[in-house]
């Protein structure tokens, strides 16, 4: 009776486990796709901003064909336990 209450403890314990893996994964793919989906945005806003906003923010301007690597340069530097560059934008390259 005893290995039949402790086999039905293991399988409830792993459908748990299944089940807050199934989330945490779910999550995860909804935060990225929330940052991809922002990605349009940010070139946009790269290519049409005025040199003086990234002067004022970075303290240098950079052309509008590299604010995107530049920016992720900078987040990668400050961001803690991921890197956003490892999130977005993902198979371009930025010269």
């Amino acid at each position: 009776m005893a290995s039949s209450r402790n086999r039905v403890n293991k399988q409830m314990h792993q459908a748990k486990f299944e089940a807050l893996l199934d989330g945490i994964a779910k999550q995860l793919t909804l935060e990225a796709q929330d940052l991809q989906d922002i990605e349009v945005e940010m070139r946009s806003a790269a290519e049409r901003l005025n040199s003086a906003v990234f002067i004022e923010y970075w303290g240098h301007d950079v052309v509008a064909e590299r604010r995107i690597a530049e920016w992720l340069r900078k987040a990668d530097k400050l961001a803690r336990d991921w890197r956003p560059s490892d999130v977005l934008f993902q198979g371009r390259r930025f010269t």
